[in-house]
């Protein structure tokens, strides 16, 4: 919760000196908040389109404060000139249609977001990433008729600078969202760009241009500079504001000495501004609601969990081919910092949990905290 991390929920409200933070208790009881995270509710569910829709809205339950928080970003605060587009991963490890895997974020699994934040940190617009736009969250309506025939990467980033053109912004992006065609379009709607480029988006002239390390060969074409700089790898960039000039940078790689070379200013200054996104994702880590949140359920309401109900009986694991020693792990030892390695399960539960045959099966079938 916030900058005040603690073990688990329930501590929040402990009265141990150790533990106690008095704020928590002043604002409702340990039982009020758990009644209200368990029926916390935003959205109508008697309009609830059809789960089999194809085109249904997936983000329906959370629609009404998506859409808040995407006015209020915008309306509270006044972006800096510089500004970055980028993907952000929200982390989340359950079943969901559009998880997707992002293997250099810190996440990797998780809700994909597209993000236009400042220098700061601040995230002016976002959009949440649901899979194949559906009719009813299209975003090819909002844009101007000449955006038709762009790919989807030119058509995110003209949809997140929408309320920002011509208005003299300057946007940096990777080499995802960059090509001539984009940068063009900007730069007829008042607003510079800057971004690396891949390599089969320029022209074979600057590509197939011959230079050596820590060498520059730069080509323009109307208001757009592109650049081939040879550093460990080729690096191409892209800008319709910047010119061939170069600055001193130290390389800080090895012992002092360090070495001053020189870089194309494009390029340091994309190395300086292109971390917004990075920034902002850094400044929500103390506020993860990435978190486990274990309700207790009391079995005198009538709401007991379903390994307290019904008759279960035990089984063993069955070997198959290539299980020929079939084990699970205890689930009531685990929870008890144990790690004990069984045959015996209980088929009915789900999940079908690992559990020692004595005593672990008759805690786990009745008592609710059974790791106690």
């Amino acid at each position: 919760m916030g900058l005040v991390h603690k073990p688990a929920p329930h501590f929040y409200w402990s009265t141990d000196k150790i533990f106690q933070t008095p704020v928590f208790n002043t604002v409702m009881s340990r039982n009020r908040f758990n009644l209200l995270l368990k029926f916390f509710h935003i959205n109508d569910n008697q309009n609830l389109q059809n789960p089999n829709d194809p085109n249904r809205d997936r983000l329906y339950k959370l629609r009404p404060v998506i859409e808040k928080l995407f006015e209020k970003f915008q309306s509270v605060y006044t972006p800096n000139q510089c500004i970055a587009v980028d993907e952000s991963l929200l982390l989340w490890k359950g079943r969901l249609l559009f998880k997707q895997y992002l293997p250099l974020k810190r996440a990797r699994f998780g809700i994909k977001l597209f993000c236009l934040c400042e220098d700061s940190g601040y995230m002016y617009r976002f959009r949440i990433y649901t899979g194949k736009q559906s009719p009813t969250d299209a975003i090819d309506i909002q844009l101007p008729e000449e955006c038709k025939s762009f790919n989807t990467t030119e058509k995110i980033v003209v949809y997140m600078m929408l309320p920002l053109l011509n208005k003299g912004y300057t946007i940096w992006m990777d080499n995802w969202y960059s090509s001539c065609r984009l940068f063009h379009f900007l730069h007829h709607y008042g607003t510079t760009a800057c971004g690396t480029i891949r390599s089969n988006r320029i022209p074979l002239v600057v590509k197939n241009a011959n230079v050596l390390n820590n060498e520059t060969a730069a080509f323009c074409f109307g208001p757009l500079l592109c650049l081939k700089y040879k550093d460990k790898k080729d690096v191409y960039m892209l800008s319709s504001q910047h010119d061939e000039t170069v600055s001193p940078v130290k390389r800080r790689r090895g012992r002092p000495p360090f070495l001053v070379n020189t870089k194309p200013r494009c390029i340091v200054e994309y190395n300086y501004n292109m971390g917004s996104v990075d920034k902002h994702d850094q400044m929500l880590k103390p506020y993860s609601i990435a978190k486990k949140i274990d309700f207790i359920r009391e079995r005198e309401n009538g709401d007991a969990p379903s390994r307290l109900k019904d008759r279960h009986f035990p089984d063993t694991l069955v070997p198959t081919a290539t299980w020929k020693k079939p084990q699970a792990r205890c689930r009531v030892c685990s929870r008890k910092g144990v790690r004990r390695d069984i045959k015996t399960i209980c088929p009915l539960c789900p999940g079908k949990p690992g559990l020692c045959a004595s005593p672990c099966f008759k805690l786990w079938h009745t008592e609710i905290e059974y790791g106690d």
